[in-house]
């Protein structure tokens, strides 16, 4: 019960990978708001998290926007006073040839990955500051790494800013007694490769020298490490998560 007394933000919790790591958190102890732009998601979510051991708060909020980040900040604050972790998950992925990226989808998927965890960051910073302590921990893909077997050049660029962003935060904000970090889950099994063709799965499992795909709960696990006392003295760091199929 590492996060008792101890309050989370998971931006993008209403499921899949945000919502494995809102329950892990809540299973140890912490106050967990769930940020959504799914407010039905996140309300089903916040009641399935009640039972577990913490407190939930659904959030409905379109984080790519200024007014809707400040209510979750304030309504966060309102409800426990204190915010400990923010946990950057929200994120999109349009899979389309390299030839087909529009503007607009590339505008997008930047304004979604990358500026929205950076203004969240900021908008989080000024309370964790006051408090002397805070962890943030963005959730990247392996694809920052490897430029992006399986997914397109638009997302891989997005997730390889937010390892930049991870490095940039932790130096700025280390004196606050803030901790930045990142994840780079490598292929979790969800919906995201639910359609999947039985090759496709065949030869990546093949690649992989754990010889499976990861679950939401192994990416759940390591923020939550992150995001500890435990690695209190480790910030700037990219954790891969993706069973050895990448390794520096």
């Amino acid at each position: 019960m590492r996060f008792i007394e101890q309050v989370v933000i998971v931006t993008g919790a209403a499921r899949g990978i945000g919502a494995a790591i809102a329950t892990r958190f809540a299973t140890e102890g912490a106050s967990v708001v769930i940020a959504d732009l799914d407010g039905a998601g996140a309300e089903a979510m916040a009641r399935r998290l009640t039972p577990a051991g913490g407190s939930a708060l659904a959030v409905a909020a379109n984080i790519t926007e200024a007014p809707d980040r400040e209510r979750l900040v304030e309504t966060t604050i309102r409800a426990f006073g204190r915010i400990d972790v923010l946990v950057n998950n929200a994120g999109i992925m349009q899979r389309m040839a390299l030839q087909d990226v529009t503007y607009e989808v590339w505008h997008r998927t930047m304004q979604v990955n990358l500026d929205a965890a950076f203004f969240c960051s900021q908008a989080v910073l000024s309370v964790m500051r006051e408090r002397g302590k805070g962890r943030i921990v963005n959730i990247s893909s392996m694809s920052a790494r490897t430029g992006g077997q399986a997914s397109p050049p638009h997302y891989a660029t997005s997730k390889a800013g937010l390892v930049g962003m991870t490095k940039a935060l932790a130096r700025t904000v280390g004196e606050w007694g803030v901790t930045v970090n990142a994840v780079t889950p490598g292929i979790i099994d969800t919906d995201m490769i639910a359609d999947w063709p039985p090759e496709w799965r065949e030869r990546w499992l093949a690649e992989i020298p754990l010889h499976r795909f990861g679950t939401a709960d192994d990416v759940a696990a390591a923020v939550a490490f992150l995001a500890s006392d435990d690695a209190s003295y480790i910030t700037g760091t990219t954790l891969d998560v993706n069973g050895g199929y990448f390794m520096i």
